[in-house]
């Protein structure tokens, strides 16, 4: 522990610069005994191995945390006894005096256990800590400020499980800085996809989101994910080939954008450890436009394996169009061999793979080099790793070998220290390399939205859309799709994010209603059918309606009015084109008839005698009117009595139930032929029988003469009262027997007239 605060006490006068948390880097080697570190505090960066504690001990995975100064602040520590003892993992002031009650469980260093650190952004003096557990992860608060500034785990927040044992694949866990806090996303074991657990100013949100994304439908423990410095994008590298997904910074999904290199390895990880190749190791540039990754191979070699030189290709995520990502692939640099010992000699040669990526706080990219080395520090010859360390990019910003590639920046052999290695074969460099420290950033700003006026023209239902380039839509209603259904006027708001920050956008909405167009059915002839054109607003509007008959013709025109309606049509198809504020529309509909009335009438025609009467009969209607009326005793029956005294044509009109008519007729003749009698003989003698000569049978005649002459002539009775007869006396006094004229003369109803003469016998 001394050794480490001699380091920390060397290193403390360089460590000014500001957002320093990661200016420390904790790593390890595979066997190797204890912590090394790279710092960033000084130029060029150094590699140390004050950290290494008792050879008792396997150190492998740490994290290392910094004030925003640079400044060691404290150091997780994972250890495990040998040969494969208890695991045991640790929290350490930078003065390396372990913190108060800081023992953590953790699992078996092949389960990936590195622990992440992210401070918490409420509250600078805490920090979440997660860590593996029997495949699943837990995690404990650090605060630095109890305990009289010695730090402790807060009461209730230690070992807490935040994903359930079995169900993530730990090793593939990386901190996402977000738009408010900072997510952890992690892949799980149990579907294929991820989970993301958000932290922020108020603590840790432990529900957790979940991204069914997983573009492999088999994942493996190999290889790693690692995020973009502006958390927009994640690579996860695999077993299987090389996965891209752009990141939802407000919400923390994941969206699988595409599989962007593969390995295409014949048989499933499970199946096969060897004899196949991987990609291992993977990260960003620290523009974000470029993606790294190194790929390796191991293929059987007499009784054992022996891996292909590793390979560190370049992609260019700048444009994220899959086939340009594909066709950007830049091999920028190649491993060399390393020196190793055989049964007899340390003169054996092998190749080396390549293992992790991290970006370091000089924008600069590091590889560890995968290498191991039987030989001391400054005796390998040119042109081998010498061990243990890290090639760099100088300028990973830039394509191809313009990145600036360079073999072993970092030696991380030292003298008196050396047999410890990155060496893992196919699997790739096994530096240990400890996790980003991302640190949340600053309360979201928030712009000021748009408010937009929308009129929907003739539609029941509209849709609002927020910006295309937004996030984490809520609307009013709470509902979180870009888009809302509306069906009525008012205000309506949605928050969103762009980028990060957080708008809301107004939208004032006026609905236009879908015209209503009615038709009612018309009796076919009678010009009876209507049409309304309605526009439901309650808005102050108007419109213009034009009807147009089937073939075209303008039937009516009319404006300023939200509704329309057009009477006296027939049966067929009619349109009217409603028009105005922006809108037109185009509604047609169609008149259908009505069952169409049919009525007869019984007798159609008849005879009858002058003065007689005749019921009529109609039927198939509802409804009766007949004419002419005057000689009817009801006009709406359908069975009246007529009495025609002249030949009469009857119409009636009868209606059905839906109002359509049918006309009858029947014709009522009349005969005027009237059978009159006059006698030839009288005797008025008073004995009651044929007293008086008069003309029988008068009915409906008129008598225009009636006179009697005597045989000189001379008229003796006159009269044209037709019930008026001659008594056979002349002024009171009584004619003598004997022969009598007359004259009659009629008129009948029909205007024609009959003049009867003749002569009568007066008998006494």
């Amino acid at each position: 522990m001394k050794k480490l605060i001699g380091l920390l006490m060397m290193f403390w006068p360089l460590l000014i610069r500001a957002q320093g948390e990661n200016n420390i880097w904790a790593f390890s080697e595979v066997g190797g005994a204890g912590i090394k570190v790279i710092n960033f505090n000084s130029s060029p960066p150094g590699i140390s191995t004050s950290f290494i504690t008792s050879s008792n001990y396997l150190d492998v995975y740490s994290s290392v945390v910094c004030y925003p100064s640079g400044q060691l602040r404290f150091y997780v520590r994972l250890t495990e006894y040998a040969p494969w003892g208890p695991p045991q993992m640790n929290i350490f002031k930078a003065d390396g005096t372990p913190i108060p009650n800081s023992n953590l469980y953790c699992g078996i260093m092949n389960e990936g256990a590195h622990p992440v650190v992210i401070p918490h952004p409420g509250n600078p003096d805490q920090y979440y800590i997660f860590y593996a557990y029997s495949r699943g992860i837990l995690y404990s608060l650090l605060d630095m400020s109890i305990n009289g500034g010695n730090g402790g785990i807060v009461a209730g927040q230690k070992d807490v499980v935040l994903a359930p044992y079995g169900t993530v694949i730990s090793q593939k866990m990386v901190p996402v800085i977000g738009c408010d806090g900072v997510w952890l996303v992690i892949r799980s074991r149990i579907m294929n996809g991820y989970y993301s657990y958000h932290i922020t100013r108020n603590g840790i949100d432990m529900s957790g989101v979940e991204s069914h994304a997983g573009l492999f439908s088999h994942y493996d423990d190999m290889g790693f994910i690692k995020a973009s410095p502006d958390g927009r994008l994640l690579a996860l590298s695999s077993y299987y080939g090389l996965e891209l997904y752009t990141f939802e910074k407000c919400s923390g999904r994941l969206k699988s954008f595409g599989i962007i290199d593969s390995t295409h390895n014949a048989l499933p990880y499970t199946q096969s450890f060897y004899n196949n190749e991987r990609f291992t190791g993977v990260g960003f540039s620290p523009d974000n436009s470029k993606l790294y990754a190194t790929y390796n191979g191991n293929h059987p070699y007499q009784t054992g394996y022996t891996s292909d030189s590793g390979k560190l290709y370049q992609y260019d995520v700048s444009i994220l169009n899959l086939s340009s990502i594909s066709a950007s692939k830049a091999m920028v640099l190649t491993n060399i061999h390393s020196i190793i010992g055989d049964i007899n000699s340390c003169l054996a040669h092998t190749s080396n793979p390549l293992g992790e990526i991290k970006t370091g706080p000089d924008g600069k990219l590091y590889i560890d080099n995968g290498s191991t080395t039987c030989r001391t520090p400054g005796n390998v010859p040119p042109g081998f790793n010498p061990g243990p360390g890290f090639h760099c990019l100088h300028f990973p910003n830039l394509s191809g070998p313009a990145c600036g590639p360079e073999l072993n920046v970092l030696d991380a052999s030292f003298p008196n220290y050396y047999g410890g290695d990155f060496y893992k074969g196919g699997e790739g460099g096994a530096s240990y390399l400890q996790q980003e420290i991302v640190i949340g950033p600053p309360v979201p700003d928030t712009v000021a939205g748009t408010t937009r006026n929308i009129f929907f023209c003739f539609m029941d239902t509209g849709k609002v859309c927020a910006n295309e380039d937004g996030a984490c839509f809520t609307w009013d209603d709470n509902t979180g799709d870009r888009c809302r259904k509306v069906t009525k006027d008012g205000k309506y708001y949605v928050r969103y994010f762009k980028g990060c920050s957080v708008t809301t956008d107004t939208f004032y909405v006026s609905m236009v209603e879908a015209p209503v167009l009615i038709s009612s059915k018309a009796c076919p002839g009678m010009f009876t059918g209507t049409l309304i054109a309605t526009v439901p607003t309650e808005a102050n509007l108007s419109f213009k309606f034009t009807w147009l008959s089937e073939d075209g013709s303008i039937l009516r025109q009319q404006e300023n009015k939200t509704s329309d309606t057009i009477t006296g049509l027939n049966t067929g198809k009619y349109s009217v084109t409603i028009s105005g504020n922006g809108c037109d529309t185009t509604l047609v509909a169609t008149v259908e008839n009505y069952p169409a009335a049919d009525i007869s009438v019984l007798p159609p025609n008849a005879t009858i005698n002058y003065g007689d009467s005749i019921t009529l009969h109609a039927s198939g209607g509802l409804l009766y009117v007949w004419s002419p009326s005057g000689s009817l005793d009801t006009t709406t029956s359908p069975n009246p009595v007529a009495r025609p005294l002249q030949p009469t044509e009857y119409m009636v009109i009868g209606f059905n139930e839906y109002g359509c008519r049918d006309t009858g007729y029947v014709r009522i003749d009349v005969d005027y032929n009237m059978n009159e009698m006059i006698p030839n003989a009288f005797s008025p003698n008073g004995d009651g029988l044929n007293d008086i000569f008069r003309i029988e049978g008068i009915k409906y005649q008129r008598i225009n003469q009636f006179s009697i002459f005597n045989r000189y002539g001379q008229p003796v009775f006159s009269s044209t009262d037709p019930g008026a007869g001659w008594n056979g006396m002349q002024n009171g006094i009584p004619c003598d027997a004997g022969t009598y004229f007359y004259s009659i003369t009629l008129s009948y109803p029909n205007g024609k007239t009959k003049t009867y003469k003749g002569d009568l016998l007066l008998i006494r």
